[in-house]
């Protein structure tokens, strides 16, 4: 069993499922268990392999956005990495069949600017507040930052993962943050293709706002919408 100390962006110790977790110097570190020690296959021992290779994979598509990558870097622990971060705020976060709608792809922020997002056909639209109502602005801010992860769940086809990833991105340079703003970001043949395998989808999103030299200004909390 797993331990999280110190609420949500706490340490992580103890055993989940073939792995154990200790933290050594202010360092998480996971490690593969001995192969000669018997696995137990108890339900909780079950469970907890099963949501460690969930928030494995989610922490793995999340780290898959330059831009969330460093979000997590600048509000990581001191001697942790982007990625034990995200790993360590998202394991209870997690179901044993796949991420939930309670998933975060951002640290908590009080900035809270998407509205709405939806899935139209080959598109994936949404809506932003006027972000100059919301946060106090820098004057070199002038990049729009969108970073969009859908999860998708509930394969129609046996054959098919039971979950799956698509991720998204969309910069607008020069952006106006005293204007509400709808945005469209395309679907290509693939993924079009992909979301209709799945009966459900979890939309995740979050923005941030830069300087031209990609200086990270203010981010987002995660917005996350569980679409059919």
């Amino acid at each position: 069993m797993a331990i999280l100390r110190g609420g949500l962006f706490g340490q992580v110790s103890g055993k989940i499922g073939d792995f154990t977790i200790r933290n050594v110097n202010g360092k998480t570190i996971v490690a593969s268990r001995p192969k000669n020690f018997k696995k137990s296959n108890s339900p909780k021992s079950i469970e907890g392999r099963q949501k460690f290779t969930v928030n494995s994979s989610f922490t793995k598509a999340v780290t898959g956005f330059p831009v969330l990558y460093q979000i997590w870097e600048l509000n990581k622990k001191k001697a942790t990495t982007p990625r034990s971060a995200i790993f360590m705020a998202n394991y209870n976060l997690s179901s044993a069949q796949a991420p939930t709608i309670n998933n975060i792809i951002t640290p908590y922020s009080s900035f809270k600017p998407v509205e709405d997002i939806t899935i139209a056909g080959e598109e994936v639209k949404g809506s932003l507040a006027k972000m100059d109502e919301l946060i106090t602005l820098n004057v070199n801010e002038k990049v729009l930052s969108i970073n969009i992860l859908l999860c998708l769940f509930g394969s129609k086809n046996e054959n098919n993962p039971y979950y799956d990833f698509i991720a998204l991105s969309k910069e607008i340079e020069g952006f106006d943050f005293s204007k509400q703003y709808d945005f469209e970001i395309g679907l290509d043949q693939e993924n079009s293709d992909l979301i209709e395998k799945y009966d459900q989808k979890i939309i995740y999103a979050a923005i941030a706002s830069k300087t031209t030299a990609g200086k990270i200004i203010h981010y987002s909390s995660t917005y996350s919408k569980l679409s059919w």
